[in-house]
């Protein structure tokens, strides 16, 4: 039988720039590069319900909350409806690759 792909998690990377002023600036899906001069990062992982999964943000410096909820959580959910519109098709157009 065919696996279920209807709740699958999807992981959504951000890197984190502080800025002169202190505010911060979010990049999504970075390079090494980016990475590389990163001040932080966070990951999120959520389904596409828009559940959030998992949390990662180790170290770096203090995000406000404010930012958090407001930009971060936004982006990754259009993010993943995305990533989950393309895996979906992928696997509608290709069933032999799962």
């Amino acid at each position: 039988l065919p696996l279920s792909f209807h709740h699958s998690p999807l992981s959504i990377s951000f890197s984190l720039f502080q800025n002169i002023d202190g505010n911060c600036t979010a990049l999504i899906d970075p390079t090494n590069l980016e990475i590389s001069a990163q001040s932080s990062c966070v990951s999120l992982v959520m389904n596409r319900q828009g559940e959030i999964i998992h949390i990662c943000k180790p170290g770096g410096y203090v995000i406000d909350s404010s930012f958090f909820l407001e930009s971060l959580i936004p982006l990754a959910k259009n993010a993943l409806t995305i990533l989950s519109d393309l895996t979906s098709s992928a696997i509608v157009t290709r069933p032999d690759i799962v």
